[in-house]
């Protein structure tokens, strides 16, 4: 009877679990201000450069040649066209300059969304919503530290592939399953790494006094702890960003491309639906860390903010 006792425990708790992780993805919808803004960050800075891009390329849409080709998806049309009426249409200064600024446009939104990141698991991690000058306190504080953080995941994921391609390539020179498998494998590892990594961020943010290092052996330990639910979100999330993708393009190829401001409208629906993805494992793994026991350290109170630890009945 003690064994079957303990077994009904282990299944309550693993109900429990399930259900108080929901009450976290439950508090994407309920505050969205963080949805906004991290919306607004990729969606202001594209629409900015895609004017640039796009605005000496406007004679060329007055051109019927030009659009039945767009219509078509005819790629020998579109440089057919293109070649015949080269000189005719100048694109001007704005492309070059568009091209040169993408590579710092990406640079800034990155940092940028590193310093959002902690306002937002702070936004997921508390009973009630934070106030926006606390939002911003929290993000500022953190930020070092996550930065610090993405050096090293990038630093570690890279040397992984590269150290996985070549032993893949080997693997292949003596059996090509084998080569596959350690590509797999591999791969595995890398998503793993990018869990690991935001499992820190949300440790630091819930309970870490600060130290990254630290942050990376509780992520560790909880990683160790909750294999099965970090797979089955990092497998979720992957497969709703492959779903959502598919489904961009399925759109892209019924709409007409000069139709663009209903191609702009679907496009930015399914970047909407993307942002939540990315928003609502953010808000499990805040889950994961609560639900991992820990004796609390006072790093909420040294964040500006409050009561990060204790339990919450509300979403």
């Amino acid at each position: 009877m003690p064994a079957v006792h303990g077994s009904w425990a282990g299944v309550l708790r693993y109900g429990r679990g399930k259900m108080v992780l929901a009450t976290y993805v439950i508090r994407v919808l309920r505050r969205p201000g963080p949805w906004v803004l991290r919306y607004l960050l990729t969606a202001v800075p594209a629409a900015t450069l895609g004017l640039l891009i796009a605005s000496p390329l406007a004679p060329w849409f007055r051109l019927p040649l030009f659009t039945e080709a767009l219509d078509s998806r005819s790629l020998d049309g579109l440089l057919e066209v293109l070649m015949a009426r080269s000189d005719a249409k100048s694109s001007g200064p704005w492309l070059p300059i568009a091209l040169l600024l993408v590579p710092l446009v990406w640079a800034g939104i990155r940092l940028v969304g590193i310093w959002l990141e902690g306002g937002i698991l702070v936004t997921y991690a508390l009973p009630a919503a934070p106030s926006w000058r606390a939002f911003v306190r929290v993000s500022t504080r953190t930020f070092g530290r996550f930065l610090l953080l993405s050096f090293l995941g990038v630093g570690i994921v890279t040397v992984l592939i590269g150290g996985t391609v070549g032993l893949a390539l080997l693997g292949r020179t003596v059996r090509r399953p084998l080569g596959t498998a350690i590509a797999v494998v591999g791969l595995g590892v890398a998503f793993g790494v990018g869990a690991w990594v935001r499992l820190a961020r949300a440790s630091i943010v819930v309970r870490e006094d600060g130290n990254a290092l630290l942050a990376l052996q509780e992520a560790g330990r909880i990683l160790v702890r909750r294999p099965l639910p970090i797979l089955a979100l990092v497998v979720g999330a992957l497969a709703l960003r492959v779903l959502l993708t598919w489904l961009a393009g399925a759109l892209g190829e019924w709409v007409p491309l000069r139709a663009w401001l209903l191609t702009l409208g679907t496009q930015q629906l399914v970047q909407i639906a993307l942002v939540g993805v990315g928003l609502a494992r953010r808000a499990v793994e805040v889950g994961l860390v609560r639900l991992t026991p820990r004796a609390p350290k006072a790093f909420p109170e040294a964040l500006g903010v409050s009561h990060i630890n204790t339990p919450s009945s509300d979403a």
